[in-house]
């Protein structure tokens, strides 16, 4: 089924939401969630739960 054109310009437009709360969230050295997308019918994750750069106790493994 394919998405049409209101569909796409709704989920560029959640998307971009999305990346801003992050980038706030980064901003301010809190916890930015794990962003997950769904690629050819399965949902793929992007970046990543804890950088190197964040203290071990901080880190989450799942």
């Amino acid at each position: 089924m394919q998405a049409t054109e209101p569909d796409r310009q709704r989920r560029k437009i959640i998307a971009a939401v999305i990346e801003e709360i992050c980038a706030k969230l980064i901003r301010q050295r809190k916890y930015a969630p794990l962003q997950v997308k769904k690629i050819n019918g399965r949902w793929e994750t992007r970046g990543s739960l804890a950088p190197d750069s964040m203290p071990s106790e901080v880190k989450k493994i799942h």
